[in-house]
């Protein structure tokens, strides 16, 4: 995905996350070609400000999805099914929330132990690249001009 997001709409990833995360930032960062990796060099305060900037977040339902919403980002959110739809959704308007209806909805279970994940597996690249043109306003999946402002990422 990142990669489809740099080629085609010449966007400049910001990848976010904890201390935890630095290592597959970087890993994204060289696979993608170009980003900034922030996992872990920011304080909460200091990632607020830096989301505010971005165009959009992509990712899944975290504190950083939430945190991204909060500041006035919009978000592509993909969002597994254990629980009931818009439960976790991020709060405003203008975001694109990604989640498929599978027959385990509302599980509750923090570790899949039906369906191998299938609320999530079922959810493809294309789909999330697709709502990402949409959030980022392009009719189409090509941009000549570059945004100057990241796609948060994580």
């Amino acid at each position: 995905l990142g990669r489809q997001l740099v080629q085609h709409l010449n966007i400049f990833p910001i990848v976010f996350g904890g201390l935890d995360d630095q290592a597959l930032g970087d890993r994204l960062i060289s696979a993608w070609g170009r980003g900034a990796n922030a996992a872990g060099a920011l304080s909460v305060r200091q990632a607020a400000i830096a989301l505010r900037e971005c165009d959009a977040y992509v990712g899944n339902d975290t504190g950083t999805m939430h945190l991204a919403a909060a500041v006035g980002t919009r978000c592509v959110a993909i969002m597994a099914a254990i629980d009931w739809p818009g439960r976790w959704s991020p709060y405003g308007q203008g975001h694109l929330v990604l989640r498929r209806t599978v027959p385990c909805e509302g599980c509750l279970l923090r570790v899949c132990e039906r369906e191998g994940m299938k609320c999530l597996k079922e959810i493809g690249v294309d789909d999330v690249f697709h709502a990402c043109c949409q959030v980022l306003g392009f009719e189409r999946a090509e941009s000549s001009q570059p945004l100057v402002r990241g796609v948060a990422k994580m």
